[in-house]
């Protein structure tokens, strides 16, 4: 676990070397002015794919609608990812997040991606 820059952090990783990413509710930056901060675009996307090993995996989550439709439309743009569905492997334990907005009801965005 590292508190870090997740741009610059991915930046510092050799390409193929990483089993899986876990991005459990990031910070959406709701508005409008905001939304240029978010970690996960198409750009960050292809330099998580190009991290990920052969087969490697990346499971995303949050509550934010807006970001969770960004994240599913910056998808479209990475080919290097496919979409399985979240049950396709062994899901990981809820984080607090989770369980806090499951308990109010917020629908929950989830994505597991696996590099081709």
């Amino acid at each position: 676990m590292l508190r870090a820059d997740g741009r610059l952090f991915l930046e510092s990783l050799p390409a193929g070397l990483v089993r899986a990413f876990h991005v459990y509710f990031p910070d959406p930056w709701p508005k409008k002015k905001q939304t240029k901060r978010r970690l996960l675009d198409a750009v960050a996307l292809e330099a998580i794919s190009a991290r990920l090993e052969r087969e490697g995996t990346l499971r995303i989550a949050t509550d934010h609608p807006s970001y969770g439709r960004s994240i599913q439309l910056s998808l479209g743009s990475v080919e290097s990812l496919e979409r399985l569905d979240w049950e396709a492997l062994p899901p990981p334990p809820p984080t607090n997040y989770e369980l806090k907005y499951a308990a109010q009801g917020r629908p929950i965005w989830r994505f597991l991606l696996r590099r081709r």
